[in-house]
């Protein structure tokens, strides 16, 4: 095989730069990269810039460093290459739930931030997060959320998916999590996400009782409630914001019958909401009648809550 052309210094074009980059990505020594069909002495020149390979010795190259030949003649191609081999890896790790492994690799690689690795960093910090508040390590969760915060502010998703989703987190750690020193003593709280679910859910209520539909939407898409009674009330309300007054009616009516029943932690401000919704549907189904009943079933859940009598 012709391994080489000797050129003068300069006239390369990188190529045995990005090929060192690869080789010592794959923790390669020259002479493992080398194998047997090129010296040592020889890929030593080529990544020095004093040789130039042959096609059939770039073939080689690239064959035992396990990328396309496009990754040694263009610095593109191996930007992307790495890029997606990062993010392949990573993913790896987080459905392995090894997010600190995700974290190291992309911590430890020359790949730039841009929006879709930064979003892998988001969504390894609200991981460990969660993790670390399960471990009543409540100090260290909160620094967590606090940098998925941060890292939001670099990219796009600062207001949609994994950021938005942060900042929910971030929001409702500071009201329950110590954010200043190590705490061991903090209790617990009952359940922390449960406590999410409530406030994803008063997020969603201040969303469309101001008339922010179309974040109330995306934020419900966003974020699954698990809460079974607090899930049926927003997609009712998601009912009612488009126009499907009846179907809204139903789930509506289903929740006020088991909350009368079988009544949850949720309450009486949970119910009075439910009347006031129905309301609306009977209004917008043009059933005054039934509007005024619910009405009146609302002012008198007011008047056991407060006191005062009607």
């Amino acid at each position: 095989m012709s391994d080489t052309v000797n050129i003068s210094d300069g006239a390369l074009d990188k190529i045995g730069e990005r090929i060192k980059i690869l080789r010592k990505r794959n923790k390669m020594t020259q002479q493992q990269l080398a194998g047997t069909e090129i010296t040592r002495n020889m890929l030593s020149r080529i990544e020095n810039g004093c040789a130039l390979p042959s096609l059939s010795t770039l073939v080689y190259i690239a064959d035992r460093l396990n990328v396309p030949c496009a990754c040694l003649l263009d610095d593109e191609a191996l930007a992307d290459h790495a890029k997606a081999q990062t993010v392949r890896l990573a993913h790896e790790y987080m459905k392995n739930k090894d997010y600190l492994a995700a974290l190291e690799l992309i911590k430890s690689s020359d790949i730039p931030l841009d929006d879709e690795i930064i979003l892998i960093t988001i969504e390894c910090d609200l991981a460990l997060s969660g993790i670390l508040t399960s471990q009543r390590k409540y100090f260290e969760a909160y620094k967590m959320l606090a940098d998925a915060i941060e890292k939001t502010g670099d990219t796009i998703y600062s207001s949609a998916g994994s950021g938005y989703i942060a900042n929910l987190y971030h929001a409702l750690a500071k009201r329950m999590l110590p954010s200043e020193k190590n705490d061991s003593n903090v209790p617990a709280p009952p359940d922390f996400d449960k406590y999410i679910d409530l406030y994803i859910y008063i997020r969603l209520l201040d969303f469309f009782d101001s008339g922010q539909i179309v974040k109330a939407v995306n934020l419900a898409a966003l974020c699954e409630i698990k809460d079974r009674i607090l899930s049926a009330h927003i997609a009712a309300k998601l009912d009612m914001a488009n126009g499907r007054y009846r179907e809204a009616a139903s789930k509506l009516s289903l929740i006020a019958e088991s909350e009368k029943t079988s009544p949850t932690a949720h309450g009486s401000l949970m119910l009075y909401r439910i009347y006031g919704d129905l309301e609306q549907c009977a209004k917008g189904e043009n059933d005054y009648v039934l509007a005024y009943t619910y009405k009146e079933e609302k002012l008198k859940l007011y008047s056991l809550m407060s006191g005062i009598e009607l």
